[in-house]
């Protein structure tokens, strides 16, 4: 599932991505992008699908660089907004 994020991360610097979602969860989620993150990273962005927006705070658990593959654990999920 193709998405972007958009927002800050914890050192104040501007996060704008496209990701390709492979696994999510209630408590996590598992995404490839071009775009490097880094271990413990927290992210406070928005997550913009074709059809809906979330604002999202989440933490990088872990990475996988071969595969530009990522795993993060969702710390909040604040709203899920349709858009037309």
């Amino acid at each position: 599932m193709p998405l972007r994020l958009r927002g800050l991360n914890s050192r104040g610097e501007s996060v704008d991505a496209a990701i390709e979602v492979v696994d999510i969860s209630l408590a996590g989620m598992g995404f490839e992008s071009a775009r490097e993150f880094q271990d413990g990273e927290i992210l406070y962005v928005t997550l913009l699908g074709r059809n809906y927006t979330s604002e999202v705070n989440m933490q990088i658990l872990w990475k996988d660089r071969q595969r530009r593959r990522y795993g993060a654990r969702i710390l909040s999920l604040t709203s899920n907004t349709p858009t037309t």
